[in-house]
Formats: structure tokens, C-alpha cells, sequence
């Protein structure tokens, strides 16, 4: 009975250690993102945001300044607001008089860049004006910009020919000549190793390389047959951070992405955790990596969310298991909450005698919304140019010389010369990548929105200040 009895007691002794070894392994293997920032909307001390139809605008970027402060970008308020995490609160703003494409900050010399297609902002910590450079627009050096890299008193851009350039060096604004000779295919991630990739995913695999110590690191990374692309975000230790883009089965138009996480030692992927696909506010990208520590910024319905995610790899330890916040497991884009036309079914009815198909997906329903397009009339002043003297023919306009919608000019803006101050107008003007939806391109006339632009390619091709449609 005695030795019955100490099995059992050797049994249980067994038992837990076993529970408690998958209780350890589980705290090691599977990590958390954890919040350390909610900011609500359109309250005092929160972010405005405005409706547009083909996205709120509101927070377009973000920079962390230290481990403890976050900087935002607010693009419909014109203003930089500064947070401390610890307390959840608004620190110091200041406001800027034009339009923003991308955001950095240089944490030795404390200044931030602000970039406006063609245009460099500089502006001290505390806010004050410090300078504006005109980015070079040589041939082999093209705006837009589409990244920008501040760190240790230099300042580079990735332009949109995948070359990178050095504007500013060791504090000094370099010349022309210096800033084209500067160029390297690439761009730097965020402990400064440089990096470049094709973007072309061929049966599941894409190539990416990596110069460290002067070596190329090629990486043949797996991703999957769905995929899509993928975008390298940083770097901790000897982790590569990145997102993949991918669809689902059929849903060909229906964007996903992953945060994929890459071991340079072991050469395989360790995690891929599927993002939640929450984006209230178009951003221009909401994952960054600051000292060794993944942030992102979800926009909710209801607030913005900032978290930190403690990266960490161990080759016994296995892959890494991440979870999100449980309230974050939903979809929410605005590209599906567009606004519509109250009277759209009704409109629709009368178009057939028979009646027609109401799935907004049919043939007539195109068709319909397509007249709405070309049939809108609608009468442009003054406000609705980015000129002060405005003509009946398009003139393309200097950032630095107009004063335009509220004292600010979203970037370089070409009105088509269709556009009339003194005759009505009739269907919607052509912008480039614009989406504005017919219901309400009137109202946006009569608060001054710019109406049109022709030019192609620029950077800042979804600010809010200028209406109008795409081909």
C-alpha cells in the first residue's frame, strides 16, 4: 500500500512538472503586442479627423522621439502633437502651413522633417521654423518621395526610382552635385544597414539583400503563393522585421498583410502573424522599429492605438507565437465604409422600365454611378484654385509663391484648364489617384476644396485639400 502511494505521490510530482514546463514554454514561445498609447478622436486633447469617401484623414504618420514620447503627424489639423506614453497625454504641438507626404525625426540633432513632394520642412523639438529645402528635380533624381531616413544629423530620401539620396550630411545641406553622386540603389533601415529588393515574388519567393560590413547578404525568403509583396520595416538584432501583403483564396482586390519576422542566423522565417486589418485613418505606414522594439499604430473607429511588441528569437526556443489585444480581432477599412447616396435606389429604378439588378456590382449600376461622374454641374470660384489670380487656363503653381486654399498648398497642383470661374461646370474634374464620391463633391466645392489636378506622380496624390476623380 506503501509503495502505491509513493508512485501516486511520484505520479503527481511527474504530472506537474510536466504542466509546469508547458506553462514556462508557453510564457517563452507566445508574446504579446502591449498597448502603451490610446489617443480618442475629435476631443481636446485627442486628433481631429475628417470623412473623405475614399478614407478618413486624420493621422498620417507617427515617429517615436524617445521610449517614452511619440510624435504625430496630423494631417488635417496641420500639426505635429507630441504624447507622453506614460501618462496618455498631449506634451507640446506645433503647427505647420503645408502639406506632408512623410515624416522623420533625427534624435541626435532633435529635429524633425517634414516632406512635401518636392519640399523639405525642418523644424526644431520645440516646434520653431527652422528650414526649407527644395529637393533636387534633376532627371536621374525624380520626386516623389516615398521614404525618408533621419539620423545623426543626416538626412536621406528614398526616391520613387528605388535610388537613395543624401540631402543633408553631418548638419550641412549637401549641393546639387553632391546630393546626385551621393545616390545608392536601396535605402537604410533603422540601425542604418542598407537594403534593396526587386519586389517580384516568383512562385512564392522573393529575394531581398542586405549590405552589412560592406558584404551582400542575399535572403531567399518563402513567402506563399497568395503573396503579394513585401516591404522590409527594420531590423533588431539579427531579425529582419517585414510586412507581406497577400490575398485570401479568391478575393483578388481583397488586401491582407502579415508581420513577418526573418532570422539572418538561421536563414527562416520564425513568425508570420496576420495584422489586424483595422485602418480608420489612411497612414502612410504604421509599423516602425525604434531601439530593438516593433511599434504600430492602429486607428479604431474609436481612437488611435499605439503598441510595442519586444521582439525576441532563440533557435531552442522554437518560432515565436504573437498575439494582439483581443478587442483588435475584427475588420474595420474605411475602403468599406464609403459614403452613399441616399437616393441611389431610388434614381436607379427609374432608369429601366423592367426594373433593373440593385447588386451594386451589376452592369446598369456601373453605368449609373458612371453618369453621376459626368453629369454633376457644379460652380468654381476663386478658393478652389491654388492661385490668387485665377484664369480660365491651367497654370502650373509654386509652392513658395501662392497662398491657395487656407495659406497652404498641398504640393506643386495643375487645375485642368476645363475648370471655369465664370460658367457652370459639368462632371467632375480629373485628379490624379482622386476618389471623391459624387454625393458630396458639391459640398467640398463650397468649403474651397481645389478642384482637379492634372499633374501625375506626386507624392501627396491622396491629400485631402484637392478633389476630383481618377480615369
Amino acid at each position: 500500500m506503501e509503495e502505491i502511494f509513493c508512485n501516486r505521490k511520484y505520479s503527481i510530482k511527474v504530472v506537474l512538472s510536466i504542466v509546469i514546463m508547458i506553462s514556462i514554454v508557453q510564457s517563452i514561445c507566445a508574446q504579446e503586442f502591449e498597448e502603451k498609447l490610446r489617443i480618442p478622436w475629435n476631443t481636446k486633447n485627442g486628433i481631429n479627423t475628417e470623412l473623405f469617401t475614399s478614407s478618413n484623414r486624420g493621422l498620417l504618420d507617427f515617429e517615436m522621439v524617445n521610449n517614452n514620447t511619440v510624435a504625430l503627424l496630423c494631417d488635417v489639423e496641420h500639426k505635429v502633437k507630441i504624447f507622453d506614453i506614460s501618462t496618455d497625454s498631449m506634451i507640446s504641438e506645433f503647427y505647420f502651413n503645408h502639406g506632408a507626404s512623410s515624416f522623420s525625426y533625427d534624435r541626435v540633432a532633435s529635429l524633425f522633417y517634414i516632406t512635401d513632394y518636392d519640399c523639405i520642412y525642418v523644424y526644431c523639438a520645440d516646434g520653431s521654423f527652422q528650414n526649407k529645402i527644395i529637393i533636387n528635380k534633376d532627371d536621374q533624381y525624380i520626386p516623389p518621395v516615398v521614404n525618408t531616413y533621419a539620423y545623426n544629423q543626416n538626412f536621406e530620401i528614398q526616391a520613387s526610382n528605388q535610388f537613395s539620396y543624401t540631402i543633408i550630411k553631418n548638419g550641412n545641406i549637401l549641393s546639387k552635385k553632391d546630393q546626385i553622386t551621393s545616390r545608392y540603389e536601396g535605402w537604410k533601415l533603422n540601425d542604418g544597414t542598407i537594403c534593396n529588393y526587386t519586389g517580384r515574388i516568383i512562385d512564392g519567393v522573393v529575394k531581398v539583400n542586405l549590405f552589412i560590413d560592406n558584404e551582400t547578404k542575399e535572403l531567399i525568403i518563402k513567402t506563399g503563393v497568395n503573396s503579394i509583396g513585401i516591404d522590409p520595416v527594420g531590423k533588431i538584432d539579427n531579425l529582419l522585421v517585414l510586412t507581406e501583403t497577400y490575398v485570401k483564396g479568391n478575393e483578388q482586390y481583397n488586401f491582407y498583410q502579415r508581420l513577418v519576422l526573418y532570422s539572418l542566423n538561421d536563414n527562416k522565417i520564425v513568425l508570420k502573424q496576420e495584422i489586424p486589418r483595422i485602418c480608420y485613418t489612411y497612414q502612410k505606414r504604421n509599423i516602425k522599429v525604434f531601439n530593438n522594439k516593433i511599434y504600430q499604430l492602429i486607428t479604431t473607429p474609436d481612437n488611435a492605438r499605439l503598441l510595442e511588441y519586444n521582439a525576441y528569437y532563440s533557435k531552442t526556443k522554437g518560432n515565436i507565437e504573437l498575439k494582439y489585444p483581443n478587442d483588435l480581432n475584427y475588420d474595420y477599412h474605411y475602403n468599406f465604409h464609403l459614403m452613399e447616396d441616399p437616393k441611389e435606389k431610388e434614381d436607379t429604378s427609374k432608369s429601366s422600365k423592367s426594373g433593373i439588378n440593385t447588386d451594386i456590382g451589376s452592369r446598369q449600376e456601373v453605368l449609373n454611378r458612371a453618369y453621376r461622374y459626368v453629369s454633376i454641374q457644379w460652380n468654381a470660384t476663386k478658393d478652389n484654385f491654388p492661385l490668387d489670380d485665377v484664369t480660365n487656363k491651367a497654370e502650373e503653381t509654386d509652392i513658395s509663391t501662392t497662398s491657395g486654399y487656407n495659406g497652404v498648398i498641398p504640393y506643386n497642383v495643375w487645375v485642368p484648364d476645363y475648370v471655369s470661374t465664370t460658367e457652370t461646370n459639368k462632371g467632375m474634374p480629373y485628379k490624379w489617384y482622386g476618389w471623391t464620391h459624387y454625393n458630396c463633391f458639391n459640398y467640398f466645392v463650397r468649403n474651397g476644396k481645389i478642384t482637379g489636378d492634372i499633374t501625375s506622380g506626386n507624392s501627396e496624390s491622396t491629400n485631402n485639400n484637392v478633389i476630383g476623380t481618377d480615369c
